[in-house]
């Protein structure tokens, strides 16, 4: 019987070494021991880290657990970066759509309050009656000669004393004669030869012409033109219309004389540079003869 209990141990140590609850060497307890410890170390250092993230101790230590809980947090920073950078873009072409749209309006504004061209209604029967009476009614005074350098308004303040004025034109002295006396040293203001004067009423312009013809200005003696006389003469059956269209015929018949001898200087110009080319081809003609003589001499 004791050899059988014997072998009973034998087996049941065999048992219990095999579950790892029999007997263990030193070594091995030191080594058990130490496994223990970096078991305590490690779940510290988890709870440590799982207060530093401010994580709760109750969500569990495992490792799986909190990379997941980080991880879900860097998500949803993540999509709320995301929103924010549609939103910005959104919000840019939304801004770039809102500024179209106020130029579209602008233009729009642009167009509508645009100036239109005026249309000219027609004169009815009774205003062209009335037209024609006051034109028939004006009278004009010629200016042979006007004082130096006198400007249209000094006359108009002038003559505008004797009776209501309409129109005033002074015509310019040629600007040859004004820039050769410029270059001299002489004034350099503007300077007018001859003028017309439209009175409202001819009776007044014919009183006027008369009286003041061949006398001085007069007025202040310290005044400019004093001592300068009037040379006036009144226009009968003269309209102002006459005047302009005397003007745009002397224009027109200028602009066709400077254009006259335009063409005529081009026409000069053209002749003698064909001169000068048949003189040049006839010297090379020559010269080519007098060589090819030279050359069976």
């Amino acid at each position: 019987m004791s050899a059988k209990v014997k072998a009973d141990d034998i087996f049941n140590l065999e048992e219990a070494d095999s579950d790892g609850s029999g007997y263990e060497s030193e070594e091995q307890h030191t080594t058990k021991k130490a496994s223990s410890k970096k078991v305590t170390k490690t779940a510290a250092a988890k709870k440590k880290n799982t207060a530093v993230f401010g994580l709760d101790q109750a969500g569990g230590s495992d490792d799986e657990g909190d990379y997941s809980s980080q991880d879900e947090n860097d998500d949803d920073e993540e999509d709320d970066k995301d929103t924010t950078i549609t939103a910005s873009l959104d919000s840019r072409f939304k801004l770039a759509d809102d500024k179209e749209d106020g130029d579209e309006e602008d233009g729009s504004k642009r167009v509508r309050g645009a100036k239109k061209t005026k249309k000219v209604k027609p004169l009815t029967p009774e205003e062209l009656e009335k037209f024609q009476a006051a034109r028939d009614k004006t009278g004009i005074v010629y200016l042979s000669k006007i004082p130096p350098f006198m400007k249209p308004v000094k006359l108009r303040h002038l003559l505008g004393a004797f009776g209501e004025l309409g129109r005033v034109y002074l015509a310019p002295e040629d600007p040859k004669v004004a820039a050769r006396r410029k270059k001299y040293g002489g004034n350099k203001k503007q300077n007018f030869t001859e003028g017309w004067v439209e009175f409202k009423d001819k009776a007044i312009a014919k009183q006027v012409a008369k009286s003041l013809n061949a006398t001085i200005i007069g007025g202040s003696k310290k005044s400019f033109y004093h001592d300068d006389m009037w040379n006036i003469k009144y226009l009968p059956k003269f309209k102002w219309d006459h005047l302009t269209e005397r003007i745009a015929y002397e224009n027109a018949s200028r602009a066709q004389r400077l254009q006259a001898e335009i063409n005529q200087a081009k026409r000069e110009n053209k002749t003698i540079l064909t001169n000068i080319e048949k003189a040049k081809m006839i010297k090379n003609m020559e010269e080519k003869k007098a060589a090819k003589r030279q050359a069976s001499e």
